[in-house]
């Protein structure tokens, strides 16, 4: 926790969730807004999860391969892009679009951020480092989405909370090229 690497992954990894808590509860009441079927935005919501499970497996092989920082900071991309996307759905085959891309970007990324931690942490304390950097995690995937429902009610549109999200999964992207590897600490010198 005294690495700033630490808390870059926590703040990186808090932003996607905010954003896949928050589209989990609104997204089928943002799709009946822009026109589509209740049982068309279940559609949308089984492509987008579908799609998420597939590039689990893509996101897991990719990040085996190459630096993971670039694995996840693309995949957070991408996942920040589909908001943009969503925010425009007039139709369902954009709709499908955005299930496909955001799905990508949310299945891509995960294997990598949670691996992360045990390539630069190491595997004894790896299950404490991971519930310690989910603790801000949680706490704003309980507000953050009320608060889109808030900003909802007064602006009668999903467009600013939705830009906002995928704006931070965007930064968080951009933070994890820098969660370079921590240094080991530095051994205390001892005097005579």
């Amino acid at each position: 926790m005294r690495t700033r690497t630490f808390w870059i992954i926590a703040i990186a990894h808090a932003t996607t969730a905010y954003l896949i808590s928050t589209l989990l509860i609104h997204l089928p009441a943002h799709l009946t807004d822009k026109g589509l079927s209740l049982t068309t935005a279940g559609v949308v919501v089984l492509t987008l999860t579908a799609s998420a499970g597939v590039f689990q497996i893509i996101g897991g092989w990719l990040a085996d391969r190459l630096d993971k920082r670039f694995v996840i900071a693309g995949f957070m991309v991408v996942q920040g892009l589909a908001m943009f996307v969503l925010i425009a759905v007039e139709s369902l085959p954009m709709a499908l679009v955005f299930g496909i891309v955001g799905g990508a970007g949310w299945g891509g990324r995960a294997p990598a951020i949670t691996s992360i931690r045990g390539d630069y942490f190491g595997r004894r304390s790896f299950g404490t480092i991971l519930g310690l950097s989910m603790l801000p995690m949680n706490i704003g995937m309980i507000f953050i989405p009320l608060l889109a429902g808030v900003s909802y009610d007064l602006l009668d549109s999903y467009t600013i909370p939705f830009a906002i999200l995928g704006g931070l999964v965007i930064a968080g992207g951009a933070l994890m090229l820098a969660a370079g590897p921590p240094r080991p600490p530095v051994a205390a010198v001892e005097t005579p």
